[in-house]
């Protein structure tokens, strides 16, 4: 896939996602800065560089922040539509969808899904034999539901880790109860 189809890419997903318009409806994407990192970003996809984001957050009626940067990412209030290259074959114009990843975020969705994992899963999985009902769980062994508390707590870990990120700040997680 060449560096200009998917620059053609970025463009229509951003304008349908942040305001449900064309590219030709979208004067920034003619602002100088805008076409420079899109052209950064195209062609680190190109190199199949993996961990490449670009960073989207919506500033106005028919404007946006493009950004490459984490800290200039930080959602003040709107949301954020985060472009990333995944999985490891070369982009090309039938895997365009499966390669770059697009995912929209508000601020408030990665602290609900943190305080879920430890206010409903992680104690769901952490209750002592005799203490509790266990329900559907009776027949998972204890290192079963020691080795899925891991797993959930990592997860509970590096979910607040991020929203540090998207956040513009640094997020130090306390270790979660067991």
């Amino acid at each position: 896939m060449e560096e200009d189809e998917i620059i053609n890419c970025l463009r229509d997903r951003i304008s349908f996602s942040l305001f449900e318009a064309t590219p030709e409806e979208i004067k920034c994407f003619e602002d100088t800065e805008n076409k420079k990192i899109l052209k950064e970003f195209a062609k680190d996809v190109i190199k199949d560089e993996l961990n490449t984001f670009l960073y989207i957050k919506k500033t106005g009626n028919r404007d946006f922040l493009l950004t490459r940067e984490t800290a200039k990412a930080a959602m003040a209030q709107d949301k954020v539509l985060t472009v990333f290259r995944a999985g490891t074959e070369p982009v090309t114009f039938d895997n365009r969808h499966k390669t770059l990843m697009f995912n929209e975020m508000r601020k408030t969705d990665l602290d609900q899904m943190r305080r879920t994992l430890e206010a409903v899963f992680i104690p769901a999985f952490s209750f002592k034999n005799g203490e509790s009902d266990e329900g559907n769980l009776r027949n998972w062994s204890q290192k079963s539901r020691e080795d899925m508390i891991d797993k959930l707590s990592s997860m509970c870990v590096e979910t607040k880790a991020i929203e540090g990120q998207v956040l513009g700040n640094t997020e130090l997680p306390l270790p979660t109860k067991s």
